[in-house]
């Protein structure tokens, strides 16, 4: 189990003072000073606790499994100010799976293929009012390998080097505000897809 405490980004922690005179039949009135506290908010995390568990059935195979819980209830915007209606918190399940080959030709010691999947579910609740925010649900899928060379007999396979590709999927669910209250903006719709890939080259034991 691993718990992460929520992390809030300040800039422009400060104050705004006001100050207003008033010209009347010759005299001028001063009014007393008005000192606004202002405070924005560039960065918002929301505590998180993961929970999760891995098995091997047989050597060569582990399956893991975590849930994921965010508190977004206690979320608040670039001012400072929670949202109305406010956002609710998340659980998120995660599934993955990986498999080692161990080939042992040449270099190549091992291969390792794995993938996952998730359901990440978005904190934004309905919302037709004045303040809208497109999040909407969406489905990550993760594929990749590992790949592990090692060969002392070269200076440059001492250690175990290993070669990793990883792409990922996300398709988001269409989600659509209606804006019944807000006389500013027509009704809004937001969905796509969001493609990534990753390689990395490691030195060491994994």
């Amino acid at each position: 189990m691993v718990w992460r405490d929520e992390v809030v980004t300040i800039d422009g922690n400060g104050s705004a003072t006001a100050r207003m005179k008033v010209h009347f039949n010759g005299m001028t009135l001063y009014a007393p000073p008005a000192v606004t506290p202002m405070k924005a908010l560039t960065g918002w995390t929301p505590m998180q606790v993961v929970a999760g568990f891995s098995l091997s059935p047989v050597p060569e195979l582990t399956i893991s499994a975590e849930e994921l819980w965010k508190r977004w209830s206690h979320w608040r915007n670039f001012f400072g100010v929670h949202p109305d209606p406010e956002f609710h918190d998340t659980w998120n399940t995660r599934v993955g799976a990986e498999y080692v080959f161990r080939p042992e030709w040449w270099a190549l010691q091992t291969i390792a293929p794995r993938g996952g999947v998730y359901r990440e579910l978005s904190p934004v609740p309905n919302e037709n009012g004045p303040g809208n925010y497109l999040d909407p649900n969406k489905w990550v899928f993760t594929a990749g390998f590992d790949s592990g060379w090692f060969l002392p007999s070269l200076d440059v396979f001492r250690v175990p080097v290993h070669f990793e590709i990883a792409g990922q999927l996300h398709l988001m669910d269409h989600v659509r505000l209606n804006n019944n209250n807000d006389p500013n903006y027509p009704p809004l719709s937001a969905w796509g897809n969001v493609y990534s890939l990753t390689a990395t080259l490691g030195v060491g034991e994994h």
